[in-house]
């Protein structure tokens, strides 16, 4: 029993196990975190002579913290995502303890509230994640952000001879509030009004979040909606509306578009 303590940097309210030692193996079981924001529990064994982990991990703590004490590459993986809300976290598996990577085979099932990456933040969502020798992939992400249900897939990996994590990310979303999605940005005569739907497809550099290294494409649909004084031209537009009222601006009930995000 431990309290107010650290395991690999993360700080603990308290530790409580059953420890177990032979054949150059620790087992740890039952194994119970705390931490202000919720408790850990389950069990690790470590294999001295391998330098494998085995676990089985059920968390209601911040999944950072989680994935601090599992290993420092998958809290390196995840360290570019945001979890704000209550999260649940199911992790089982291997975890290389060599720190290479090569042998680990990781399973896990996410389910929280207010997750996402800088300002785009889901309501709900729920996700595998399958960490295998490097590479982290998702392919059952599905949630609700900005009132609206979205599906996607999510990739992690290392390219061969670079030291940065890239990240690929597909997704598809419908009934989205458009007043949700450009309200911190837009300011307008009148309430955006609209439902929008569309994809995206994303790539870039982990460490660098959504940096100059960043690359995408997708399309959007606005339907039932009223889109007024949206710039389309940036500060051009404020620019030809004192020239010619409305110019430079889209006012429209639906609307259409691809678009592809490149030199951020």
């Amino acid at each position: 029993v431990a309290s107010n303590c650290t395991y690999r940097g993360v700080a603990l309210s308290s530790i409580t196990a059953d420890l177990q030692h032979s054949n150059q193996t620790l087992r740890l079981d039952p194994w119970n975190f705390t931490r202000p924001e919720g408790e850990t529990h389950g069990w690790l064994a470590l294999d001295f002579s391998t330098h494998l982990y085995q676990l089985d991990l059920d968390s209601t703590m911040e999944p950072l913290a989680v994935a601090g004490m599992v290993g420092p590459r998958l809290h390196q993986a995840l360290s570019a995502w945001s979890f704000e809300g209550p999260t649940h976290l199911h992790a089982f598996g291997v975890v290389d303890g060599a720190d290479a990577e090569t042998r680990t085979d990781l399973t896990l099932d996410v389910e929280g509230q207010r997750m996402g990456r800088q300002s785009v933040l889901a309501e709900r969502a729920t996700f595998r994640l399958q960490a295998r020798g490097g590479t982290y992939v998702s392919t059952n992400l599905a949630g609700t952000a900005y009132g609206g249900p979205f599906t996607g897939t999510v990739r992690v990996f290392r390219e061969a001879g670079s030291t940065n994590h890239q990240f690929d990310v597909t997704v598809t979303f419908t009934n989205a509030s458009l007043a949700g999605l450009v309200a911190a940005r837009v300011k307008g005569d009148r309430e955006l009004t609209g439902k929008v739907a569309g994809a995206l497809t994303l790539s870039g550099v982990v460490e660098q979040a959504l940096g100059p290294a960043t690359r995408g494409r997708g399309h959007l649909r606005v339907q039932d909606g009223t889109v007024l004084r949206l710039p389309i031209l940036g500060g051009l537009s404020r620019l030809l509306s004192m020239i010619y009222p409305g110019l430079g601006f889209a006012s429209q009930t639906d609307f259409t578009c691809t678009y592809v995000i490149r030199n951020r």
